[in-house]
Formats: structure tokens, C-alpha cells, sequence
């Protein structure tokens, strides 16, 4: 039952839950036999929210689930998303929806605290309800793309990133869910390409370049990964798993101390990374005294060559680095 309560007395004190991110780990039949690759990642969302609606802000706690307000504003239930209160976010924007049926920013937003809290299905039933009102949200294209290749239903994912790309075919973060997707499915060819159209569109898209560069070790072409594992840690040093990947590239490369330095930045941003901890211990048993390092900085330089070539091939334009949005 719903109860009317005071606002104040609704939202007590604030509690940040973390979130927690997941790997793929997937194997390499061309690569030495304990070589641990450290795989491609899911991307995040980009949380894109209306304008502030100058509604009431509550005190920012934890929602009591069994007393909820009659009505909630749009930023009072967006007070807890961005507080990484998802699950209290997901009841306050569920009450939010009910008050405003005709909102797909409602829904898109119920879908997003859905699935950031772990309800696959609830988040599917959101983002569904958001295409109801409004079926070129392209945001709620994308996320309930993620939401069913989580479920396992590429062929469906596949349908709604088509769709949101038909309507922004400049859109990396399509082109890169694309590529997971066409991955999925074991349309490697597919998936190659797709990774190649979100780079073209953001030249700082480190997820794609990370996830493509995995895709081509697995198929042993270790030349062509090794520049994009280079430039995704250029773009992102901190990363444990772009640091991991490159060093694998390395590794296979015959740049064994190159590969450790890797793998120690990788420990240095991840000191728990067991990937890392078995791969650096194999590595610093094959590196040679007074072995040189190759230039990483040159090696991921080759990259803008190589995205040219890209472009030029289908005949596209430049575009200019975005940034891609993951953690």
C-alpha cells in the first residue's frame, strides 16, 4: 500500500552503492597455452536526462520500499540515481510513472535504475514502455540492447541496435554495441567492422578499440591488434584491462619486456588482477637482461593511419574525437 508521509521522512540518510562491472573472458587458440587474455568489455550507459524540471529535491537516503510517497517528482527520483541508489531509484521512478503515464524520459529512466540494479526484466518492461510513447528514443534503443544481449537474445539486440542506428548512423556507441552483438551471434567479419565504424566515429573511443583489438588476437592477427591495444592505453592508462590486453599483444609480438611493463601497469591500476599476476609472472621468466622496450607511443601513432584508411576506403569524412563513455 502506499502511504502518504512527509518528504523529509521519506529519504533519510544517503547510502552509495557501488557498481559493479563485469569481464568476458574468452580464449585464443592461436595464442602460447597460459597466456590469460584479459577480453572485451561491456560499455556503460550514458545517462542523457532531460533538463531539470525545478521540482522538489528530497534529503537524498534510502527509500523504505514499503512506504512510498503518492507522488514523486523527476528530481527527487534522479537524486538517487546519481547517488548510485539504483534500487531506491527504480521504486521512485516506478511511482514517478505512475503519476506520469506520458513521459518516456520516465520510463527510459525506470528502465536504466532497473537494469543498474541487477532486474534484467523490469528494465526490459521500462525501456519497452519508453518506444511505446516515443519509438525514436534512441537512448532507450540502446539500452534495452544491452539489457537483451545480457538476457541472451542477440537476434532480438540485433533488431533494436539496427534500429537505432537507423536513426543515428553517426552514433559510436551503436556501432560499438553493434559489434557486441555481431560478436554474440559469431559474426566475426560483422563485428570487425562494426568496432571499425565506432573508432571512425570517435577516434577516443578506447572500448572499441580495446574490444576490436581482443577480437583480432583471437584471430591471431597480433599486428593488427597491437596499435588499438597501444592507443586505448594511451586513452585510458588506469585501465587494468586494456593494460592486460596490450601486454598480451606484446607478448605474442616477441617484446617480452615491453609485455611486463604491461602487465605491472595493469597490477599497478589492479593489484588483485589475477590475469595480470599469472601473465607478468610467466612474462618476467622470458625476458632477456638488457632487453629493450619498443616505443608504445609510435605504435599507437600508427592507428591514425590506419582509421584513414578506413575512412578513405568507404569514402567518409574526418570526424573529431569524442571520448568514449565507459569507466
Amino acid at each position: 500500500m502506499v502511504v502518504r508521509t512527509n518528504r523529509l521522512t521519506q529519504i533519510t540518510a544517503a547510502l552509495a552503492v557501488a557498481a559493479v562491472t563485469a569481464s568476458l573472458l574468452a580464449g585464443c587458440d592461436t595464442k602460447p597455452s597460459k597466456i590469460v587474455l584479459g577480453g572485451a568489455r561491456k560499455d556503460n550507459d550514458v545517462v542523457v536526462t532531460p533538463p531539470s524540471t525545478g521540482g522538489e529535491i528530497g534529503a537524498g537516503g534510502s527509500v523504505n520500499s514499503n512506504v512510498l510517497p503518492d507522488k514523486v517528482s523527476y528530481d527527487e527520483a534522479e537524486l538517487a540515481f546519481t547517488e548510485k541508489r539504483y534500487g531506491d531509484a527504480a521504486d521512485l521512478f516506478g511511482v514517478y510513472t505512475k503519476n506520469k503515464p506520458e513521459n518516456p524520459w520516465g520510463f527510459y529512466m525506470l528502465g536504466l535504475s532497473s537494469w543498474k540494479s541487477g532486474k534484467l526484466d523490469e528494465a526490459k518492461t521500462g525501456f519497452e514502455k519508453s518506444l511505446e510513447l516515443d519509438p525514436r528514443h534512441i537512448k532507450s534503443l540502446l539500452n534495452l540492447t544491452r539489457v537483451l544481449l545480457e538476457q541472451g537474445k542477440s537476434d532480438e539486440a540485433l533488431e533494436k541496435v539496427q534500429a537505432g542506428l537507423a536513426i543515428d548512423s553517426t552514433s559510436a556507441d551503436g556501432y560499438r554495441l553493434l559489434g557486441r552483438v555481431q560478436g554474440q551471434l559469431g559474426h566475426t567479419e560483422e563485428a570487425i567492422t562494426a568496432y571499425q565504424r565506432s573508432i571512425e566515429q570517435d577516434s577516443l573511443d578506447a572500448w572499441s578499440m580495446n574490444n576490436l583489438g581482443h577480437l583480432l588476437l583471437d584471430q591471431g592477427k597480433v599486428s593488427d591488434a597491437l596499435p588499438l591495444l597501444a592507443r586505448a592505453t594511451e586513452i585510458k592508462p588506469e585501465n587494468p584491462l586494456f593494460q592486460n590486453n596490450l601486454g598480451m599483444a606484446l607478448e605474442l609480438s616477441g617484446h617480452n619486456a615491453s609485455a611486463a611493463k604491461a602487465y605491472e601497469a595493469a597490477l599497478a591500476a589492479d593489484s588483485g588482477y589475477a590475469k595480470a599476476t599469472v601473465n607478468l609472472a610467466r612474462v618476467s621468466q622470458l625476458k632477456k637482461e638488457g632487453e629493450e622496450e619498443v616505443d608504445i607511443a609510435s605504435i599507437a601513432r600508427s592507428l591514425e593511419v590506419t582509421i584513414r584508411g578506413w575512412r578513405s576506403a568507404r569514402g567518409a569524412e574526418p570526424v573529431s574525437g569524442k571520448g568514449s563513455s565507459e569507466q
